[in-house]
């Protein structure tokens, strides 16, 4: 047995990065939740913080005022539920995880039950393909303006409660940075075509704690009903510790075979 089930089975919990930011952005959170605007509006919607830095330092005003607006953007959403979550080409630069519970794990290597991984990070995270269903959150926080666009949200913090969506699309998303403290998934599925990179020398690099700029996304108590990721990729990661049982034979569903 290689060792790659162990860092898969991270991938598998870490596919709900990839989207957690553009998920929220259905439409306004105070209409009905029908609009796709946000997930549709933008393929480049993470600013670098490195370019907003040399705005700042080169005088250019429209560089500044942009960067600004986006630090100062800030919208919390309480107990957030995503009935049925699709992602296509979907992106996370820099994302940290303190802890991930997975009950029941299955990559092309076997079945693993209750999987535990601790200080996980993913310098850049890319999923083709994935499918979630029954995502919650306690507590979501953004401050990227692209992700989730609230009016007000510049200038004050638009607290909003008990939000349910039941399907949406995640497409062509970049969110750049993203923290979450503790996140649970039920059932976690990586197909063959789901792969890992080199894994981080040095993971304090990719850790958007370390940066001068808040993530774009904070999660607080996230869960997963059931995670399915087709084709996809993590580079640049590192997994603190890891708790697991045997490997068990065990079949991988037929999604796995779309392309």
């Amino acid at each position: 047995m290689t060792p790659r089930p162990l860092p898969a089975v991270a991938l598998a919990a870490l596919v709900l990065l990839a989207g957690v930011g553009p998920a929220v952005g259905v439409g306004p959170v105070g209409g009905d939740g029908a609009s796709d605007s946000v997930a549709d509006s933008s393929t480049d919607s993470a600013a670098d913080p490195s370019e907003q830095r040399a705005a700042n330092e080169t005088g250019d005003p429209a560089g500044r005022e942009a960067a600004a607006a986006r630090l100062q953007y800030k919208v919390s959403l309480d107990n957030v539920t995503i009935k049925t979550w699709l992602l296509r080409n979907a992106t996370v630069v820099n994302a940290t995880v303190d802890r991930v519970v997975i009950r029941n794990a299955t990559t092309p290597e076997g079945r693993r039950t209750n999987v535990t991984l601790t200080n996980v990070t993913v310098g850049r995270f890319f999923l083709e393909r994935a499918r979630f269903k029954n995502v919650t959150a306690e507590t979501l926080v953004v401050r990227n303006k692209s992700v989730l666009d609230i009016p007000g949200g510049s200038f004050i913090d638009p607290n909003v409660n008990n939000r349910t969506i039941d399907r949406h699309w995640t497409k062509n998303q970049t969110v750049s940075g993203v923290v979450i403290d503790r996140m649970a998934v039920d059932a976690a599925f990586l197909c063959g075509n789901a792969s890992l990179g080199r894994r981080a020398a040095d993971a304090s690099r990719f850790d958007p704690l370390t940066d001068e700029d808040k993530p774009d996304v904070v999660v607080r108590n996230g869960t997963v009903g059931e995670a399915l990721v087709i084709k996809g990729e993590a580079t640049n990661w590192s997994v603190g510790d890891v708790q697991r049982s045997a490997a068990t034979n065990a079949s991988l569903p037929k999604g796995c075979n779309r392309g």
